[in-house]
This record gives structure tokens, C-alpha cells and sequence, in this order.
């Protein structure tokens, strides 16, 4: 059974959500068995958007976060989720049918769950989910639609019937889903033209704890073919 060190008293400025679950980062020691707590318990999936950047070698604080004082092992991120509506298996069923299902198939990779005592489980995030704020922000996103107690067998399924919050699932990310175009795979956050991980790579941290899927959505424009090859796009 996994060890847990002592919580980090709650220093964060979030914003309302009407999901139970709630996310705990950790540490994963070298013992292998013992999980040393980064953050707070929180429940805004936007702070996982600053873990990017600090894979990516830069840190800050943005909504009571400081990412200069948080440890991230290589492989990737360990979570301590609570509160989660597993009822007749529907969240493990869900994530494995609707997000790993479509991680696989894009990425090559899965999430790994444990499950614990009292609603909570151990979630195991691989590094490449945060490679982009736009993989971990559909990804997290998901996995709170996971979370309310409705049985999905797909994620077109799931993105139809997500009445909860629907407001994500626009056009472009129900086209992309994982498989983002070639052009934005080079950065890493995408606020606009002039803004972005190649221009900007220590924009503050707000700007990128911002930039989930519905700000790149926004923002990015797939390239138009020339007039030449109109007919041939």
C-alpha cells in the first residue's frame, strides 16, 4: 500500500467547480512506495498547465502555486485524486474506455490508476501528456467528465452527453481530440501568433496556467493551403 507524506496547507486562488474531484500532486520517493505531496488539495485543472512549463525548465507562481518549490519525477506526474465517483466501476471503466482508448491510439501511451481507501485513487499522468498545456488540459478535463457518476463507452459519446461542461468539446478539439496538427506539435503553450513557447518561452505564468484547450483552440489557425493548391487541399 502506498506511504503518503503530510499534506501542504491550502494556499491557492481557484475558481468554483462543480465536480467533486479534487487533485493532489505528489512525489514519488526513491523507496518507490512513498509519495511526498507537492500542492495543496485543489480543483482547478489549470495548474497542471504550469507542470508543463516546469518540465520545460520554467517556473513561477500563478494562483498561489510556485512551481520553483515543486519536485516532478521524469516519467512523469503521481496524483492523489479524492473524491471520486466510482460507483459499479464507472470512473475506472471510463478512463479506460474513453481516455485511455484515445491516448493509445494517439500518444502511444495510458494512465495508470491505484485504487485506495475512502474514494481516492493513485493516478499515474506519463510525461508526454505534458509535452503540450493542450494534451494535459483535454486529458484532465476528461478525466473530471469521468467523474460524474455517467457510464461512457466512448469519447464521442461522452463529448455528445457532457451537459455538465459542455463548453470545451468546441468543433476543433472534438476534430483533433489528441492528434493536434503538425504545426502547433513545436510548442509547448500557444497564446497567439506573437506569443507562444518559441517566442515567449518565460511568459508569465498566468498566460500559460491560462492556455488550456479552449485558449489554443482560440488562438491557433490551421495554415490555409495557397490559392494554387486550392483544389487539391
Amino acid at each position: 500500500m502506498p506511504k503518503f507524506g503530510d499534506s501542504i496547507p491550502y494556499n491557492l486562488t481557484e475558481a468554483g467547480q462543480v465536480n467533486s474531484l479534487r487533485w493532489e500532486m505528489l512525489f514519488r520517493e526513491e523507496d518507490g512506495d512513498t509519495y511526498t505531496p507537492q500542492t495543496a488539495i485543489f480543483k482547478c485543472k489549470d495548474y497542471f498547465n504550469d507542470i508543463v512549463a516546469l518540465y520545460h525548465g520554467h517556473t513561477g507562481r500563478a494562483y498561489g502555486l510556485n512551481t520553483a518549490k515543486v519536485k516532478v519525477n521524469p516519467e512523469g506526474l503521481y496524483l492523489r485524486l479524492y473524491y471520486v465517483d466510482n460507483k459499479d466501476d464507472v470512473f475506472v471503466n471510463n478512463l479506460e474506455k474513453v481516455l485511455n482508448t484515445e491516448l493509445a491510439k494517439s500518444l502511444d501511451v495510458v494512465v495508470n490508476l491505484k485504487p485506495l481507501d475512502n474514494n481516492q485513487f493513485l493516478l499515474f499522468l506519463p510525461r508526454k501528456l505534458f509535452d503540450s498545456t493542450y494534451y494535459i488540459s483535454l486529458a484532465s478535463y476528461i478525466i473530471r467528465l469521468c467523474n460524474y457518476g455517467i457510464a461512457y463507452e466512448s469519447l464521442e459519446a461522452l463529448s455528445k452527453a457532457a451537459k455538465q461542461e459542455p463548453e470545451y468539446f468546441c468543433p476543433t478539439v472534438k476534430k483533433w481530440k489528441f492528434d493536434i496538427p503538425e504545426g502547433l506539435k513545436e510548442y509547448w503553450y500557444y497564446s497567439s501568433d506573437g506569443f507562444d513557447s518559441k517566442k515567449e518561452p518565460t511568459a508569465p505564468m498566468t498566460i500559460i496556467h491560462n492556455n488550456g484547450i479552449n485558449a489554443i483552440t482560440t488562438y491557433y489557425k490551421e495554415p490555409k493551403c495557397a490559392a494554387i493548391a486550392a483544389t487539391t487541399c
